[in-house]
């Protein structure tokens, strides 16, 4: 089957409900304080590697606390749904979270060296590799951060809104969007957490990772992590999620209208979790 090649443009647009707030921007202060007694930093860690079926990644790395606090935000005019997404995806596999290991900085006292170590976090991540950050329980309470949550929103207007792929030749005669929810079921069944991109009346073009399987009035349905909406409990449990009806995809979200969606699943994927194998599985 022949590749297209497709040049995707994912204009997220904030919704109702998503972080009122401007993005921050880093700022250095021009003075230094006093420097603070030691303190734990965050570390990179050589990985504890474990056996992986194939494609597949390790179970136990998916957690229903981690995700970021905030949610997509504008900037210049278009949403960053697409970078939200896919850091999220980074972080979720690759942090490790140790909250009884001493503090992580202090940010009041040495904001210079606070700065830095959390830019060397997102740096380790960014190169896949693992990172032990002391002081925090999860990825929620940690994005929840003030300085951490201007870095990580910085990052992500890092990752453009415009890029090329070719989506995933995938076998069958269903409709498109069909045949990518069977596979991202498919690859949530190996532990993965697929990006995918799409459209809707209701919900334009956006992105979302898909994490779980689950079962809705009966019906066999894909959890997605939603960059718009920040869990209202405090975890993820599949508020939102796309369904098969007939050749149709349909996308439910937390208190927000119900879509039809057209979804797509591009080769870009494929790399981050080759990557991501490289590093966690032996």
């Amino acid at each position: 089957m022949k590749w297209l090649l497709l040049v995707l443009l994912v204009a997220c647009s904030g919704e109702k409900g998503s972080s009122p707030r401007k993005p921050a921007t880093e700022q250095t202060p021009e003075s230094t304080p006093a420097p603070t007694p030691p303190r734990t930093r965050p570390r990179p860690q050589p990985p504890v590697s474990q056996s992986c079926v194939p494609g597949g990644l390790p179970q136990q790395h998916v957690r229903a606390v981690d995700y970021l606090s905030f949610p997509n935000f504008g900037y210049r005019g278009v949403g960053r749904c697409r970078g939200h997404a896919i850091l999220s995806q980074k972080l979720l596999l690759l942090l490790r979270f140790e909250p009884n290991q001493g503090t992580l900085w202090n940010c009041d006292t040495d904001p210079v060296a606070c700065r830095q170590d959390i830019r060397a976090v997102i740096d380790s991540v960014e190169e896949n590799k693992v990172v032990v950050v002391p002081g925090f329980t999860s990825l929620a309470e940690f994005s929840a951060h003030p300085v951490v949550e201007t870095i990580l929103r910085a990052r992500i207007i890092s990752y453009g809104s415009r890029y090329s792929a070719s989506r995933l030749p995938l076998p069958g005669n269903e409709s498109r969007s069909v045949l990518v929810f069977k596979e991202a079921l498919r690859r949530v069944g190996l532990h993965q957490i697929p990006y995918l991109a799409l459209n809707g009346v209701e919900v334009g073009n956006h992105g979302v990772l898909a994490y779980a399987e689950s079962e809705k009035d009966g019906q066999r349905v894909l959890c997605v992590r939603d960059p718009n909406i920040v869990p209202a409990q405090g975890r993820e449990e599949c508020d939102n999620y796309f369904f098969q009806d007939g050749e149709n995809v349909r996308y439910v979200r937390y208190a927000r209208p119900e879509d039809v969606v057209s979804i797509e699943l591009t080769d870009d994927e494929d790399r981050r979790t080759s990557e991501y194998r490289r590093t966690l599985c032996k």
